[in-house]
């Protein structure tokens, strides 16, 4: 099993980010996805666990939903990888904001590659907190995550 991890700070608050990150159709605007939604609602809640959204050229299922302060999916199909899950863990901070922590593990899908997938899959966990991070400081009002439910 392989891992790589990344961390943030925000200004925003551990329920800002964790709408955003539960919220399928919101990976579109923070994570300038050509497209990002629902395919099937969750148990208990739309965006809960069993959710499953489809976001070019990936599908994922939540596993973890746990308001605020930890979110996890996994792969489905789409990727060079298998095995994949993302865990995304926040912590308030005493000023208001959170302390973000995504940590995601994988096999490679072939012998050879795990270095490369490794360096690609590190660059895009940083590429989507920072994102998330740098969208939840000025959260436009049409943003989906604000009909979080």
């Amino acid at each position: 099993m392989m891992y790589v991890e990344t961390r943030r700070i925000s200004g925003a608050a551990p329920q800002v980010l964790f709408d955003h990150l539960a919220t399928a159709e919101a990976w579109a605007v923070w994570g300038h996805f050509p497209s990002s939604v629902l395919e099937r609602p969750g148990t208990g809640t739309r965006y809960g666990v069993g959710a499953i959204r489809r976001i070019w050229p990936a599908r994922e299922e939540t596993v973890v939903h746990e308001p605020p302060e930890h979110y996890a999916y996994r792969l489905l199909a789409g990727g060079p990888i298998r095995d994949y899950r993302a865990d995304v863990r926040l912590e308030p901070r005493a000023d208001g904001g959170t302390d973000l922590r995504w940590t995601a593990r994988f096999e490679p899908r072939l012998p050879g590659t795990g270095a490369a997938a490794r360096l690609a899959l590190r660059g895009l966990v940083g590429y989507l907190a920072a994102g998330l991070v740098r969208h939840c400081a000025a959260c436009p009002p049409g943003c989906p995550a604000h009909n979080a439910t």
